[in-house]
């Protein structure tokens, strides 16, 4: 009960996929501590900062989840290492992309995936999320961007 196992989606749209699960701890708290890091300084310098923030968030959206009675069906997808989502939330074969990114500006280049994986699916830009590190949430053209402390706008 340290770890977790989150699956990919096999859905192809016509390029190979990963198939191996990604790893994430339930406790990030833990996660920091076995990298020796004991202060928000530490964090912001280490190079495992983007990989602890995408576990925090996935872990609060799966708490969020299960705190509201339904049976998670989370997923992440990449299409051979080129294209990534770090968290793809199956609504009953509707499909709502999020990516998560740990910078506290918005960039235009962190929409790169959710734009390919919209091209490729056919998810929607209305239906797909942008959480990052920042504190603004917004609506783009091409997701809606939320900031992590605002992850229940989110729908499960």
């Amino acid at each position: 009960f340290i770890a977790y196992r989150l699956p990919p989606y096999f859905q192809n749209f016509s390029k190979r996929i990963v198939k191996t699960p990604k790893v994430y701890f339930y406790d990030t708290g833990l996660a920091c501590a076995l990298l020796g890091l004991r202060t928000v300084d530490d964090v912001n310098r280490h190079f495992a900062k983007g990989a602890l923030f995408e576990n925090f968030v996935i872990n609060e959206i799966l708490k969020n989840s299960l705190n509201r009675n339904r049976s998670p069906r989370h997923y992440f997808w990449n299409a051979a290492g080129a294209h990534e989502i770090d968290l793809l939330l199956d609504q009953g074969g509707r499909l709502l992309p999020i990516e998560i990114k740990s910078g506290r500006t918005i960039n235009p280049q962190f929409f790169d995936g959710l734009r390919y994986f919209q091209d490729v699916s056919g998810a929607l830009p209305t239906e797909s999320f942008l959480v990052y590190g920042g504190d603004e949430v917004q609506k783009r053209s091409l997701a809606q961007v939320v900031s992590w402390r605002n992850l229940l706008q989110i729908p499960l």
